[in-house]
């Protein structure tokens, strides 16, 4: 088991198309203070345990076979969500409506429209197997398999857009976020340098699919029911990911390690040292 602490501070902003009158489909006015439709914000100081239990077998000498279970931590935030100047339901624009469907007064700029003090936040968990195998006392060749529970960051979640009773059910009903099937292979050579000194280069790669909240239209030519969510809501791209590394230990107390991961989209570098005494 170990114990997680999360910090998280986010601000949601939709601004509406120009506000000039029958500017309709126009670009919006990021700059003009009353053009703020809704303003969602997340705000969330908790603590979380999470734990990893795992198993390792060697049929024979060469070869090693594992097995892991990550569980990730629960944490809560406060979701609020404000309308501002530019929205629909503000003055007389339009006759409005809560998530129900019955009639409400018109709102002013500034009312809390939604407000959930204790909304849910699910770090996805990790099943993984794989095996590593040694041809030669220098050399490992490595596969492994991972499942991640994505859909788990929305199995709880919320309406924070809160449009009218009946977007508020298709968008809801057809949000997702898919769990991903993640493959990674990886070779890794030692060399041993004087005394007790070993230089390390790794290479590898690993396929991660697209793991995007989306809207998930029940016509993609259309995008119904909900175009314009089918538009706000698009479904990303899967990634195919490059890898490299390099560590060195200069002693038996002192190991140096540094990593970079590529993709299309993400690039990752690392850097860790490890003191023993």
């Amino acid at each position: 088991p170990r114990g997680w602490r999360q910090n998280l501070d986010g601000t949601w902003t939709r601004n509406p198309d120009s506000t000039a009158a029958g500017a309709w489909f126009g670009d919006p006015d990021f700059t003009y203070p009353d053009n703020v439709e809704v303003e969602s914000t997340q705000d969330g100081r908790d603590y979380g345990l999470g734990m990893t239990v795992g198993l390792l077998w060697k049929p024979v000498p060469k070869l090693a076979v594992g097995a892991s279970f990550r569980r990730g931590p629960r944490f809560t935030f406060e979701l609020k969500t404000v309308l501002g100047p530019a929205h629909e339901c503000v003055g007389n624009k339009v006759a409005c409506t809560d998530v129900q469907g019955n009639p409400q007064p018109p709102r002013v700029a500034g009312h809390v429209e939604v407000a959930v003090p204790r909304n849910p936040f699910k770090v996805p968990d990790t099943y993984a197997i794989g095996l590593a195998f040694n041809p030669t006392q220098t050399t490992t060749l490595s596969l492994e398999y991972d499942r991640v529970q994505y859909s788990q960051l929305i199995a709880d979640m919320p309406d924070a857009y809160r449009a009218s009773a009946a977007e508020s059910a298709v968008l809801l009903s057809h949000m997702r976020l898919d769990d991903a099937h993640q493959v990674r292979v990886g070779f890794e050579y030692l060399k041993l340098l004087r005394g007790t000194s070993i230089l390390a280069l790794q290479l590898g790669g690993w396929y991660d699919p697209d793991h995007t909240m989306h809207f998930r239209p029940d016509d993609p030519a259309t995008g119904l029911p909900a175009p314009r969510f089918t538009l706000g809501f698009p479904p990303g791209s899967d990634q195919v990911h490059v890898t490299t590394g390099i560590g060195f230990v200069v002693s038996e107390s002192l190991q140096v390690d540094a990593a970079f991961d590529y993709s299309r989209t993400v690039k990752t570098f690392s850097l860790s040292a490890v003191l023993m005494r």
